[in-house]
C-alpha cells in the first residue's frame, strides 16, 4: 500500500462534506477549495472523481517511468514535489493529496495540471496542450508550445464576444456517429503581465501563478461554455521569420506528427500503456478534421490582426 487517507479525509467521505465541481465532462467531489471549478449540486450518484488529502510513500512501486518528480505505470500516476506536495493519482477516478507547508494556489496549480492530465489520461480521453473557443461553426483549437500565444490568443477572442472551452489542458471526446467533441476545461485563463496589460485587464483583481513567474491566472466562470462542442478546426501557433500572418496547410503525415507532439505530458502515454488507444484517436481527429499552421512574426505583430485572420480561415472552412 503506497497510501493511507486521513481520518478528516475518511468522515469527509462519508459524511460527503465535500466540494462539487464540474470540468472536462465529469462530476469532481474534492476536499480541496478549487475557484479554478465550475461549482456544482451534490450528484444523485457517486462522484466520477474524488479528490481527497491523505499520507502517500515516498516511492511508486514498480514504475515503469520515473523522471525523479513523476512516476507512472499503467493506472497509476505518483507525483513528488519537494516543499509543495505529492499527489497520487489512480483510475481515472482518485486523486490523493499530501501538501507540505505551501499555498494552496500553489498546490492547484500543479493538481489541475500534471495532476488531472494524468487521470485524464488514464480515463482514456485524447489529451493535448491546447487551449479552445466556441464559435457558432464549433470548437476552435490552439495547439503550441509554451510562449506561443495560446492563452493570449483565447483573450483577444474573448474581446470579440466569443467563449472560452478550455485553457492549457484540452480534453477531447469520440463517439462512433459523431466528429470528435471537445469538452470544457476549467474556468480560468493565465496569461502574463504584458498581455494582461494589452488585454486591459486589471492585474490586481487577478492571482499569481508562481513567485518566480510574473504569469497570472484570471478566472473566468461566467464566459466558459459547459458543454462538449464538436471539433471544427485545429491550429498550430508558430512564432516565425515572417512579416505577416500566414496559415499553411500541412501534409497528413506532418499534421499526425504534430498532433503527437502536442499531447499533453506525452511521457505519461507510454508509462500508462496507451500509445495505440492515443494514435488510434489522432487518426480519428484527422478523419474528421485538419490541423493547419499558423506563422506570426516573432515581434511587431497585432493580436487583433492575428484573431481576425484565424476568424476568416475557420469561418471558411466547412
Amino acid at each position: 500500500m503506497y497510501f493511507r487517507l486521513s481520518k478528516r479525509m475518511q468522515a469527509k467521505a462519508f459524511s460527503r462534506e465535500l466540494y462539487y465541481y464540474s470540468a472536462h465532462g465529469l462530476c469532481i467531489a474534492s476536499e480541496l477549495v478549487c475557484p479554478e471549478l465550475k461549482s456544482r449540486q451534490p450528484p444523485q450518484s457517486e462522484p466520477d472523481v474524488t479528490i481527497c488529502f491523505g499520507h502517500l510513500s515516498d516511492q511508486l512501486p514498480d514504475c515503469v517511468y520515473d523522471d525523479g518528480f513523476s512516476q507512472v505505470k499503467p493506472g497509476v500516476y505518483f507525483l513528488k514535489l519537494a516543499g509543495i506536495a505529492r499527489f497520487l493519482v489512480s483510475s481515472g477516478k482518485n486523486i490523493i493529496i499530501q501538501p507540505d507547508d505551501c499555498p494552496h494556489e500553489i498546490i492547484r496549480l500543479y493538481l489541475l495540471s500534471q495532476g488531472f492530465g494524468a487521470l485524464l489520461h488514464q480515463r482514456g480521453q485524447l489529451i493535448l496542450h491546447s487551449s479552445a473557443i466556441h464559435t457558432q461553426k464549433g470548437a476552435i483549437l490552439f495547439l503550441g508550445s509554451s510562449g506561443s500565444g495560446k492563452s493570449t490568443l483565447v483573450a483577444q477572442f474573448l474581446r470579440r464576444k466569443y467563449s472560452i472551452l478550455t485553457d492549457d489542458l484540452c480534453t477531447i471526446g469520440f463517439s462512433d456517429s459523431t466528429a470528435p467533441q471537445v469538452l470544457p476545461g476549467f474556468a480560468q485563463i493565465r496569461l502574463c503581465r504584458d498581455a494582461i496589460e494589452h488585454l486591459g485587464y486589471d492585474v490586481r483583481a487577478m492571482q499569481r501563478i508562481w513567485h518566480k513567474e510574473d504569469k497570472y491566472t484570471l478566472i473566468l466562470s461566467e464566459e466558459l461554455i459547459h458543454r462538449a462542442i464538436p471539433l471544427h478546426a485545429i491550429y498550430l501557433l508558430s512564432p516565425s521569420d515572417v512579416s505577416e500572418v500566414l496559415i499553411e496547410s500541412l501534409s497528413p503525415g506532418e499534421q499526425f506528427e504534430l498532433l503527437v507532439d502536442n499531447i499533453f505530458r506525452a511521457e505519461y502515454v507510454k508509462g500508462l500503456g496507451i500509445q495505440e488507444n492515443v494514435f488510434r484517436q489522432i487518426t480519428n481527429i484527422l478523419n474528421h478534421r485538419q490541423l493547419k499552421r499558423v506563422r506570426r512574426p516573432k515581434s511587431h505583430f497585432s493580436m487583433d490582426q492575428l484573431s481576425r485572420r484565424i476568424e476568416e480561415d475557420f469561418n471558411a472552412q466547412r
